[in-house]
């Protein structure tokens, strides 16, 4: 089964050749799930760029075609982010950036539906990779906070919050207010 093969896999180019041969045929699944096998490998081996650029060019036609899913987006964002935090693969190219363009893209497009755990792990990952987000990805993450803030964990908050620091970001006044609110209402937060 190749979601096992994925998982058992210790050598980042063997990884992307196992990928590569079954490229026209991965579930979105299977594409996040060889990113982020890709991104704990990477943090001790070095990767070929040319043969990560299928697996990036896949994801690119599943943003577009709406296969990826919120799931499959944070966790190809986090591996980005890992093997950009390393350095053992050049994640400044222009491949990488039309793929990141893409996953944001789609983000705009899957954040109405954003549970609170997802929200704050999509504004994580974009602050692990260092990238401000688009204008519409940077309005829907923050219109998506207003909407789960009631039902944010303290995790979930905390992560969000990370991120928008990491990105030298502040939310927006009616997601700072629904954060705000949340903090009044928690119990560990609130003054009472």
């Amino acid at each position: 089964m190749l979601k096992n093969r994925i998982e058992r896999e210790t050598d980042p180019e063997g990884l992307l050749r196992l990928v590569a041969d079954e490229l026209p045929n991965l579930s979105a699944v299977k594409v996040s799930q060889a990113f982020s096998r890709l991104g704990e490998l990477c943090e001790s081996r070095h990767v070929a760029h040319d043969s990560f650029r299928g697996l990036m060019v896949r994801a690119q036609e599943m943003c577009v075609d709406g296969q990826l899913q919120i799931h499959e987006l944070s966790n190809i964002m986090h591996a980005v982010a890992k093997m950009r935090a390393t350095k053992k693969l050049a994640t400044d190219d222009a491949g990488v950036e039309d793929m990141l363009a893409a996953l944001e893209q789609r983000v705009v497009h899957v954040a109405p539906k954003l549970s609170p755990r997802y929200v704050s792990k999509t504004i994580l990952a974009c602050g692990a990779l260092g990238r401000l987000p688009g204008a519409g990805a940077w309005a829907a993450m923050d219109a998506a906070v207003v909407r789960v803030a009631p039902n944010m964990g303290e995790r979930h908050v905390t992560d969000a919050l990370h991120g928008l620091a990491r990105l030298g970001l502040a939310p927006g006044a009616a997601a700072l207010a629904a954060l705000e609110a949340w903090a009044y209402t928690h119990p560990r937060f609130s003054s009472t």
